[in-house]
């Protein structure tokens, strides 16, 4: 455990570093930083340090007295937070009237993340001073790899000044190990246990870019490992080297089910609309007795190809899973033949379940065809009510035959057998 003259030491470094991410992120592209502005307020006094500690009956951990002593404390964030990750850290005064129901529990609120999720920090228990990521939600608690908060806090301005957080899409701060791409590598080699060398990989992620002889590295774990090595050592590479590891993709899709699920993952999230020669193995995967999960996995999977996807799932049409069926019908939407599957959108507006005629409705966008006005008219009858949404989409596709509602298109079909036909001659003129 340091002593308190590192962590001195550590917090000028921090201010210097603060001065730095300021002035190379002027656009503010680091998530949060537009709220914070880099800025943090005068420090506090080890005398009101110790009085707000007497006042609330708590112990702070020592890099964090240090860290409001010489580095600052809150800011003109939201509810006055200061510099720091995400929307930054909220004022020592106010995170403890903002969650003073935390704080007896031995939590102390830092800050927030945006959604559902907050910083927070531990001050009781043996893992104290650890910075902690609640979700009010009541998933899992994630605990940060830093061990103390100035560590975590100095961590966060090193990977905003060396471009880490400011690249587009970057992950959220401190979700994997810290380290430079280096650092990480010289982790891997060390490491014994599979489940660190695992950690390890995941650390890559969060970087801008990799050093071809990185990529050679990653190739060869992919081509020696199994389980879950490699799938990590394959998703790190498809980010920096997309043509290194297709082969690897190929493979992990004629595996088993997690190396399946890590494929489809990979080429939804890398090679969107480039992933044309994976199209036969993936309808492979196609099966009736699948998992509603699995099946609109593989769907959004395919439909990242580029192909005429729609043939694939004409078998799933006639499915007991509505959502089977739903994808299905949007699938042929999706198709450059769509005319060819008329018969298909007619069931699908027929079909029992609100989702089905949902999907059918948004499928059937840009296609006209007289067939459709009696299914539609039926559909028109049969929701008095928008709860599903299929009246707003109705009406869309009512719109494209050049009717202004549905109560004009009703109108023109409501009475007598001859219906059909005032309406073809509507249509007609309208075409005209």
């Amino acid at each position: 455990m340091p002593n308190d003259q590192e962590y001195t030491i550590q917090a000028i470094r921090i201010v210097e570093k603060l001065t730095q991410a300021r002035n190379v992120d002027t656009a503010f592209n680091t998530f949060g930083s537009s709220s914070h502005k880099y800025i943090l307020h005068t420090p506090l006094s080890m005398d009101a340090i110790r009085a707000l500690e007497t006042g609330y009956g708590v112990s702070l951990p020592n890099d964090l007295r240090v860290f409001l002593n010489i580095v600052g404390n809150g800011g003109i964030g939201h509810n006055g937070a200061g510099a720091g990750p995400m929307y930054g850290i909220h004022d020592i005064h106010n995170a403890y009237e903002d969650a003073y129901n935390q704080v007896y529990a031995g939590i102390m609120y830092l800050g927030h993340q945006g959604c559902s999720f907050d910083h927070a920090l531990l001050l009781k228990g043996p893992h104290k001073g650890h910075v902690v990521y609640l979700d009010e939600e009541g998933a899992k608690p994630i605990f940060v790899h830093e061990h103390t908060f100035m560590d975590w806090y100095e961590r966060w301005l090193d990977e905003v000044i060396s471009g880490v957080l400011r690249q587009p899409k970057a992950m959220t701060f401190a979700t994997t190990l810290g380290g430079t791409e280096d650092e990480l590598w010289r982790l891997y080699e060390t490491s014994e246990k599979s489940d660190q060398k695992n950690t390890i990989l995941k650390g890559f992620m969060k970087l801008v870019s990799l050093a071809p002889a990185s990529c050679e590295k990653l190739e060869q774990i992919s081509n020696r490992s199994v389980g879950e090595t490699r799938r990590k050592s394959v998703d790190v590479l498809a980010k920096f080297d997309p043509l290194r590891a297709r082969p690897f993709i190929t493979t992990l899709l004629q595996s088993n089910k997690k190396d399946v699920d890590c494929a489809l993952w990979i080429i939804r999230l890398r090679f969107k609309n480039n992933a044309l020669e994976w199209t036969e193995l993936l309808t492979q995967n196609l099966a009736p007795s699948m998992t509603e999960d699995d099946f609109l996995a593989t769907y959004y999977t395919i439909a990242e190809t580029g192909s005429d996807f729609g043939r694939y799932f004409v078998e799933f049409l006639d499915h007991e899973n509505p959502t089977f069926r739903a994808q299905s019908i949007s699938a042929l939407g999706k198709s450059p033949q769509q005319k060819t599957y008329l018969p298909a959108f007619i069931d699908g507006l027929n079909d029992p379940n609100a989702k089905v005629v949902h999907a059918t409705l948004q499928a059937l966008k840009g296609c006209i065809d007289e067939g459709l006005l009696t299914p539609f008219f039926d559909v028109s009858k049969r929701y008095v009510t928008d709860e599903h949404y299929i009246l707003v989409n109705l009406e869309h596709r009512l719109k494209e035959y050049g009717y202004k509602t549905i109560a004009q298109f009703q109108r023109i079909h409501e009475f007598g057998p001859n219906r059909l036909d005032r309406s073809l001659r509507f249509l007609r003129g309208v075409i005209k």
